[in-house]
């Protein structure tokens, strides 16, 4: 059965969550995977302070939004 999609489901508005993991995400230099499963996520080298105590306190949004997990330790590019 195929469900009918109203014009207004595509215009869909972002949760909070979408904006704070948008707001990580210019941040990222890049991410690779880690002996624990997870990815280490490596920010660009100015990054804010403020967007690393966010990444660090958001790290259980990843699974549900990106669909990895990651580490809340990070790196700063060199």
């Amino acid at each position: 059965m195929v469900e009918k999609i109203e014009p207004m489901d595509i215009l869909r508005i972002p949760t909070s969550d979408d904006l704070v993991l948008a707001q990580i995400g210019e941040w990222f230099k890049m991410a690779y995977p880690n002996n624990a499963g997870t990815k280490t996520v490596v920010f660009k080298r100015n990054t804010p302070t403020k967007i690393l105590n966010l990444f660090v306190n958001s790290t259980q949004l990843f699974p549900k939004i990106a669909g990895y997990e990651v580490s809340s330790k990070y790196e700063i590019e060199k």
